[in-house]
């Protein structure tokens, strides 16, 4: 640098011609890289301010026009020294000039929220597996007797359908088993021989089967 410096205090002596050609190359000397912030546009010229340095480099019409520069552009310039005769307000001029995109920042992901695991369901009814096709026949069965009603078995057929129509009679049994149903059997006096099975809901269904009841004898199995 300070040989440019030399050259230029020879030339300035010289003709107008030399005088320019002193200012020239002082101002080509040490080209730097650096990055910089558009802080002002008029018209096609554009200044910026040197980061880290806080100096403002100008940028010509060229450059200003090529990005279409505008305040608050962040820009990667290679700069030089500016004009001898600019260079108190504005120490540098860029000859090379890039934009950098602004980068996107990715929204945060929000933070994910625990998941309560699902509490275990109890059994419904004691020895019928929870979740199994039994336990959902069971369950239509029981829902649709009502207090105080006895039912023959083939009454809930229309209620569990057709193909778990064999399965009453057994899961009756295994809901009686576990206390949800009574189970009432009438059989002859003379023979005791099966007779017809009734079931109820545990209550007062004895009084009502008595009122319906022909002859024979009641049993709570």
């Amino acid at each position: 640098m300070k040989t440019f410096q030399d050259l230029a205090k020879k030339l300035n002596g010289g003709t107008d011609q030399q005088t320019r050609m002193a200012k020239m190359v002082t101002t080509l000397a040490e080209p730097k890289k650096c990055r910089g912030i558009i802080t002002n546009r008029n018209n096609d010229l554009a200044w910026a301010m040197v980061v880290g340095e806080g100096r403002q480099a100008f940028i010509p019409t060229g450059l200003t026009r090529k990005h279409s520069l505008r305040a608050g552009d962040v820009v990667d310039m290679t700069i030089v020294e500016n004009d001898y005769g600019h260079r108190d307000k504005t120490p540098y001029r860029a000859i090379m000039l890039d934009k950098v995109k602004p980068e996107v920042q990715p929204a945060p992901t929000p933070a994910s929220q625990p998941v309560a695991a699902p509490e275990p369901r109890l059994p419904r009814f004691e020895g019928i597996k929870v979740g199994s096709e039994t336990e959902k026949v069971a369950s239509m069965l029981v829902d649709a007797m009502r207090p105080g009603e006895i039912y023959r078995t083939t009454q809930f057929v229309a209620v569990v359908g057709e193909d778990n129509a064999r399965q009453i009679t057994k899961i009756f049994d295994a809901l009686h088993r576990c206390g949800h149903v009574n189970r009432i059997q009438v059989t002859t006096s003379e023979e005791r021989r099966a007779g017809r099975v009734y079931w109820s809901l545990p209550g007062a269904a004895f009084t009502v089967l008595d009122a319906a009841c022909y002859d024979g004898e009641m049993t709570n199995g």
